[in-house]
């Protein structure tokens, strides 16, 4: 089919949409006519490529959901941590001793 467009193409460099549409047909009849023709060998190989690719989908979800996660703890636990990096010393002159006025 793609050879057939492309000839006609090639001979009506001019034609659009409508003018390829009124020669191959719409892009819906152009599919179904496809499906037609297709064995039942074909489908069913067609729907098991389509079962692994929704399964990798799927999986690669999951790996990415977790990694995220992963990493979130993470951040989350390096942000407890406290470090002191000086020391505060307070000496003391005097006593304390309120004063009264």
């Amino acid at each position: 089919m793609q050879d057939l467009v492309e000839t006609y193409i090639a001979e009506h460099p001019d034609a659009g949409y409508e003018e390829l549409q009124e020669q191959f047909g719409s892009p819906e009849e152009l599919a179904a006519s496809l499906v037609d023709n297709l064995t039942s060998e074909e489908v069913l190989r067609l729907f098991k490529r389509r079962k692994w690719w929704g399964i990798a989908v799927v999986v690669t979800a999951i790996v990415a959901a977790f990694l995220i996660t992963v990493g979130l703890i993470n951040i989350a636990e390096r942000s407890r941590v406290v470090e002191i990096t000086e020391v505060l010393t307070i000496y003391e002159d005097e006593p304390y001793s309120e004063t009264e006025e």
